[in-house]
């Protein structure tokens, strides 16, 4: 009877042992495919980071920019018009461009809009209009609040004003600023800019300068010797920039020395 409760305890344990060793095997796995999980998920981040690392956003010249912005519709048909589409998408050159909303043509005498839209003997009135929005370069509006005035395509001046935060252009306002393209920056004016009558060039931006003061020093020594029964003697002697010298006797007694 002891021997059959000896091999029923052995195999008990014999059980128990292989239960056990199928549960650690079962962690084991399961441990090793939450890390290899991870692994993949970091390696997914890491791959993502640098695919958004090279990425290169395509800038698009300034008429395509304005073409791609409803606001602009009407001085994208303005520009296509007045011919200037091609000059204005030219990837080697760079302008800058004061861009009227449609808002901003609407306070136009719409008559004159409608003539110079459709009227081919008001072609080049049109591109004067247009070319007075356009300056050859590329300025940042930081650019623009350090000149009083800028040169525009239709040889006229812009005059410019900074009014604390707003930088004035003419008779608009720049609302939205710096909107790079390709070949140059679009800033966006609530108002048709008015060309004055006649051609000018701008006056350039202020250098600064710095002034030096030279001061020479003034030395001045005076000997006096105290009254001596009512009379005084002195002695005084200047000397400015160390080459004037002068000498002074003051009265003794009521006379001179």
């Amino acid at each position: 009877m002891k021997n059959l409760f000896a091999i029923m305890g052995l195999a008990t344990a014999v059980v128990l042992t292989s239960c056990g060793g199928g549960k650690a095997k079962e962690d084991e796995a399961a441990r090793k495919k939450r890390e290899a999980d991870s692994l993949a998920a970091l390696e997914q981040k890491r791959q993502d980071s640098i695919a958004a690392a090279n990425q290169v956003v395509e800038l698009k010249n300034v008429v395509e920019t304005a073409q791609a912005d409803p606001q602009f519709s009407t001085l994208v048909e303005l520009l296509s018009n007045a011919g200037l589409v091609e000059k204005l998408s030219d990837a080697n050159a760079n302008y800058t461009v004061f861009a009227p909303t449609n808002d901003a043509f609407a306070k136009m005498d719409q008559k004159k809009l409608e003539s110079l839209k459709t009227d081919l003997k008001k072609k080049q009135d049109l591109t004067d209009l247009l070319t007075y929005h356009v300056a050859a370069g590329k300025f940042a509006a930081a650019d623009l609040k350090s000149r009083p005035e800028l040169d525009m395509l239709d040889e006229k001046v812009l005059t410019l004003k900074v009014d604390g935060e707003t930088l004035k252009v003419g008779n608009g306002t720049v609302t939205t600023a710096d909107i790079q393209c390709s070949n140059g920056v679009i800033h966006v004016v609530d108002a048709v800019l008015t060309p004055p009558a006649k051609k000018s060039k701008a006056k350039p931006a202020p250098t600064t300068t710095t002034t030096t003061t030279t001061t020479t020093a003034t030395t001045t020594t005076n000997t006096n010797t105290g009254g001596v029964g009512g009379k005084q003697t002195g002695n005084e002697t200047q000397q400015v920039g160390g080459k004037q010298t002068g000498t002074q006797t003051q009265q003794v007694g009521g006379k001179s020395k």
